[in-house]
């Protein structure tokens, strides 16, 4: 199968409060640390440090700079990459322009400033372009594993920091940001290079890689993956990757697409992974987001505040940030089902419960919305009912 276009669902970004349009390529004009050696943070030092038990990763020095990654595969018989480029050319108006005074309208219209669990004790893998060193990500809540086939483990890109931020970011409250889960644990598979694309081959690995882990820690296990990029048509080996995942018990989520078009994304299509659609915080549709049958929930999409690559904050749009909303829920989830009958939920009750606590948005058909917009503050008393 010949497999055209693999996308991260970002078009636009607002990278401060005057508006500015950028494209999410021109974030990587910002700066680290230090831009020359990023790893001179101690933090992100240890958090590189931490992975080098993990099987089959090794270490390597580049310029003087130590990174760990999982080795390449040597069998022969591997398929060849369906290499991928990033979408562009839509660049519309800022509409939704972010308002300062209103950085978390996601965190209260998901009803998440009344809930007491954070996803302590819950494993989350995000699929993306890594992330960087930053006050949302605290000790010890970030392992990155390195897969993309880059020599650095960092995210150069942007894309994968925002969504580990929107999902477990657990910075200081003066810092204007909230994330869904502030105790999840996030693994970071990185799959990208830095212009933020990768192929069918580096996603079905990370997702071999996920239940390659699951097995050595069958106590703490992943159980929720995030995978904020799509594949424009079917592809056998992601589904089977994705299939697999599912049967072990393992939540998937994914973004619906930003084509403005009746149809869902790969993997948002396939019917075992939850599809998450967009909204704008006049909980109308966003503009750009995909539809149709199979879409599962909505979540906010446009006028999104998110931790940047330089360090700072930046306001993101775009399906891809709907879907770490969702996978926040997913969490916090399966912490109150944890806790109330001492196991984790199967995909299938995650999605039920969620169904349960979402609210239809008033003017908006079902498969322009699926289910809703989940409202997190019924969780703990949905669950009681179970």
């Amino acid at each position: 199968m010949n497999i055209k276009y693999l996308l991260p669902f970002i078009l636009l970004l607002c990278a401060s409060c005057v508006f500015a349009q950028k494209s999410l390529k021109d974030m990587n004009r910002g700066t680290f640390p230090n831009q020359n050696n990023p790893y001179d943070d101690e933090q992100q030092k240890q958090r590189s440090a931490n992975i080098i038990n993990q099987p089959g990763v090794r270490q390597t020095t580049i310029n003087g700079n130590t990174f760990y990654m999982y080795d390449r595969p040597t069998n022969p018989n591997i398929p060849v990459y369906h290499q991928t480029t990033v979408a562009g050319g839509y660049n519309p108006s800022f509409a939704d322009a972010a308002d300062p005074e209103n950085k978390n309208w996601g965190i209260r219209a998901m009803g998440l400033d009344k809930v007491r669990y954070t996803g302590a004790g819950i494993n989350v893998a995000v699929l993306d372009s890594g992330v960087v060193s930053h006050e949302q990500f605290c000790p010890g809540s970030v392992d990155v594993l390195n897969i993309s086939g880059v020599d650095y483990d960092y995210d150069a890109y942007g894309h994968g920091t925002a969504i580990a931020g929107i999902i477990g970011g657990c910075g200081p409250e003066g810092s204007g940001f909230s994330g869904v889960a502030p105790r999840v644990r996030m693994k970071i598979y990185k799959i990208t290079d830095d212009r933020g694309s990768t192929n069918n081959i580096n996603i079905a690995k990370a997702v071999g890689r996920i239940l390659e882990y699951n097995k050595l820690h069958p106590q703490s296990p992943i159980s929720i993956i995030n995978v904020s990029y799509g594949l424009s048509e079917d592809d056998e080996t992601v589904r089977k990757a994705f299939q697999d995942a599912y049967n072990a018990g393992i939540v998937i989520v994914a973004p619906s697409g930003n084509n403005h078009k009746e149809g869902l994304a790969y993997p948002a299509a396939y019917d075992f992974v939850i599809a998450v659609g967009g909204l704008r915080p006049t909980r109308q549709i966003y503009d750009m987001s995909n539809y149709g049958a199979g879409l599962g929930f909505t979540a906010p999409a446009s006028a999104v505040y998110a931790p940047a690559i330089n360090g700072g904050y930046t306001w993101v749009k775009g399906t891809s940030f709907a879907a770490p909303y969702i996978s926040g829920i997913a969490a916090l989830i399966q912490e109150a089902y944890k806790e109330k009958f001492g196991t984790l939920p199967s995909p299938r009750q995650v999605y039920e419960i969620m169904a349960r606590i979402s609210v239809g948005q008033p003017g908006l058909v079902q498969k322009w919305q699926g289910h809703g917009l989940p409202d997190a503050s019924q969780i703990e008393r949905t669950i009681k009912l179970l």
